[in-house]
């Protein structure tokens, strides 16, 4: 009976050592899928995170550049148009051009338009006076916005 209790028992040792590994070689799978999961699971908040900044971000910049185009629409509809902000070449402009000028109709633009080819560009603004039917009022409310 010696004989067979070592046998046994060393059967039973063999065999608690297997299941031992067993159990050991099943655990460290299992806890590489949890370290796996862990660290999916933390990558996908970083994500998640950045996500939320840049969205942030995104939102702060759109209300930025929103206020922007705002006070930009709002200041344009206050200036001048720009037909008076831009001088008038009085030599160049065609008769068109001269009717945008504030007290220049059609008759008075092809005047100006006639003179300046019977005589040639004008020297200064103030020859303007020098056309029929342009006197000093006109020329005041033009000088500033005509030039040679």
């Amino acid at each position: 009976m010696n004989n067979e209790k070592k046998i046994y028992f060393s059967v039973a040792a063999t065999l608690s050592v297997f299941l031992l590994l067993t159990l050991i070689y099943r655990e460290i799978p299992h806890k590489e899928s949890d370290q796996k999961k862990i660290s999916d699971t933390i990558f996908t908040q970083t994500i998640t995170a950045q996500t939320v900044t840049s969205t942030s971000s995104m939102s702060n910049e759109t209300t930025q550049l929103s206020e922007i185009i705002s006070e930009q629409t709002s200041s344009s509809t206050t200036e001048p148009p720009a037909s008076h902000s831009v001088l008038i070449n009085i030599n160049t402009a065609s008769a068109e051009e001269l009717m945008s000028l504030n007290g220049i109709g059609e008759k008075k633009a092809m005047t100006i338009v006639e003179y300046r080819e019977t005589n040639g560009p004008f020297n200064s603004i103030e020859e303007l006076t020098n056309v029929s039917g342009i006197g000093e009022k006109t020329f005041e409310k033009l000088k500033e916005n005509i030039c040679v």
